[in-house]
């Protein structure tokens, strides 16, 4: 039997379409992810984490509403990331 597998798409901050430093400025202020590192000098967000957030921000959401949607992001990877070690065996 053949598992199939889904993969995340992948975006870096040159195919946002805004500039880095305001991306960076959001993600200080709690209003956008931080990026995953794939590798070393790579960074990226996944498309459908990004596309959350703009709904939100295109439907006028309050700042507060978009900081809880990014603290929720930011524990799914976390909870992703325990359950793939809980399976290898190692501890968090």
């Amino acid at each position: 039997i053949r598992k199939t597998v889904m993969f995340r798409n992948l975006l870096r901050p040159m195919d946002l379409g805004t500039p880095r430093s305001t991306i960076g400025d959001r993600q200080t202020a709690g209003l956008y992810p931080k990026f995953i590192h794939p590798s070393p000098r790579t960074a990226a967000i996944y498309t459908d984490e990004h596309q959350r957030v703009m709904d939100l921000v295109a439907g006028g959401a309050a700042d507060e509403t978009i900081r809880t949607l990014v603290k929720q992001i930011h524990e799914e990877r976390a909870n992703a990331a325990n359950a793939v070690m809980e399976k290898m065996g190692v501890a968090a």
